[in-house]
């Protein structure tokens, strides 16, 4: 009895452990509870339009707390690695190099001339993804070499039955004793 005890206490503990790792390096557990919209803009600290934009999307992020703008300077490799996937993503490899760009949430929306232009543009995108949000999964790393959840359990469950089975035969042994 005891030792049935010791087991299924085992398979628990060890289902609590191992199952929600592989589970978080999936992105299974991931997901953010709170809508938050996000811009990336991508400048230059030379360029007039992007100087005008930066304060547009000041008073944005001041109107509308839910917004996050991500300000990239086109001039790191890293931001231009990132502006290279958004416009891939979006179809518009045409527009590398040029500034200021905006990808508000799933919208590409290229260039800036005053708050009732694009900046208007901009501003009815945030409206609209708002009013419709789609939560935005928290940013998980893939792990390829992570394992699976299901390899988890059945992992948990062999080592349960390598146990049982260990334990009857000793019941086993020493009944024939």
């Amino acid at each position: 009895m005891k030792k049935t005890f010791i087991l299924i206490s085992l398979i628990f503990l060890g289902a609590i452990i191992f199952i929600p790792l592989p589970c978080r390096q999936t992105g299974i557990l991931a997901q953010n509870n709170s809508f938050k919209l996000e811009i990336n803009f991508f400048y230059s600290k030379t360029c007039p339009h992007c100087i005008a934009e930066q304060t547009f999307l000041d008073k944005i992020e001041k109107k509308y707390p839910e917004v996050k703008v991500n300000r990239y300077l086109i001039n790191d490799s890293s931001s231009q690695e990132l502006l290279k996937d958004l416009l891939e993503k979006h179809d518009a490899m045409k527009y590398f190099g040029a500034v200021p760009m905006n990808f508000v949430g799933e919208d590409f929306i290229p260039g800036f001339d005053n708050d009732e232009g694009i900046g208007k543009q901009i501003e009815d995108s945030i409206q609209r993804q708002l009013e419709n949000p789609k939560p935005n999964p928290v940013p998980v790393t893939k792990n390829k070499n992570a394992f699976p959840a299901w390899a988890g359990l059945i992992l948990i469950i062999i080592v349960a039955l390598i146990l049982l089975v260990a334990t009857k035969k000793k019941k086993r042994n020493i009944k024939e004793v």
